[in-house]
């Protein structure tokens, strides 16, 4: 799975593990589109942070050199 559920989101696994950013607005039934989305995309474990993506990015590129790539490898990847 390559496509995309929600906007400002990326696939760190495709189809397994995504990130991005925090899925809620302020509107109630945006949030709720957005939830269902990555629902039926299959998305159990979403990464994000609240606010800005660069600490989500910080927390996948720790965890892609746990799985065993080096640094410049984790970057690329990122």
């Amino acid at each position: 799975m390559t496509t995309l559920p929600i906007e400002n989101c990326y696939w760190v696994v495709p189809g397994k593990l995504l990130a991005g950013k925090y899925p809620r607005d302020k509107g109630e039934e945006s949030s709720r589109i957005k939830i269902n989305a990555l629902l039926r995309s299959g998305i159990k474990v979403y990464v994000h942070w609240l606010g800005r993506c660069r600490r989500t990015g910080l927390i996948i590129g720790c965890w892609l050199i746990h799985q065993g790539l080096k640094g410049p490898e984790a970057l690329v990847r990122l």
